[in-house]
């Protein structure tokens, strides 16, 4: 919604900041693991000085004995604390929301291009108070070129706090990358 300022009123500044610190280390010749957190955090709306702050942590753990089997297991948790505007006729209050989310999944690779795994999902809504969402799904995948594209066909069963139905999905997804990218030792 828009502000009108009156004469003489100061706003806060946007003014954000983010960060990430991660670890990796190759535990064996097969076993590699990588652990990190993140943080975003400011004002998102100078004109009700409303901020946010976001944290987290996340870890990838792999296997890897050839280029023709793996195992990968991800995880990540995060935190929120979010201030939220609610306007009536006569003011605009001001409250801080507390989110919370975690996020797991598992991919086993069979062949050199043929995957599957599944996931959890679970969040709080970051502007509501006590609305939560959880998904659980499962997915299949061939990649035809290394690394550049993927098809992958995905199960979702989502139920949600938002709304009174639950929600099933299947999705087809077709996914490539264009140019160069660095090597990554994951």
């Amino acid at each position: 919604h828009a502000h009108e300022e009156e004469a003489g009123e100061e706003t806060a500044p946007e003014i954000m900041g983010s960060g990430r610190a991660y670890l990796f280390s190759q535990l064996s010749d097969t076993w590699s693991v990588e652990i990190g957190g993140s943080y975003l955090g400011g004002t998102y709306d100078s004109a009700d000085a409303l901020g946010v702050n976001l944290g987290s942590v996340d870890g990838k753990l792999r296997w890897r004995p050839d280029t023709y089997r793996s195992f990968v297991w991800e995880f990540e948790a995060m935190t929120s604390d979010r201030d939220v505007a609610s306007e009536d006729s006569v003011s605009i209050t001001v409250s801080s929301v507390k989110a919370k989310g975690a996020f797991t999944s598992a991919q086993i690779q069979l062949r050199k291009r043929w995957d599957f795994g599944g996931f959890f999902d679970w969040t709080e809504d970051a502007t509501i108070e006590d609305a939560e969402t959880t998904a659980v799904g499962a997915f299949f995948g061939f990649n035809p070129v290394e690394e550049t594209a993927r098809i992958s066909l995905v199960y979702r069963h989502e139920t949600s706090d938002l709304y009174d139905f639950t929600d099933d999905s299947v999705t087809v997804q077709f996914l490539w990358s264009l140019g160069p990218h660095k090597v990554h030792t994951f």
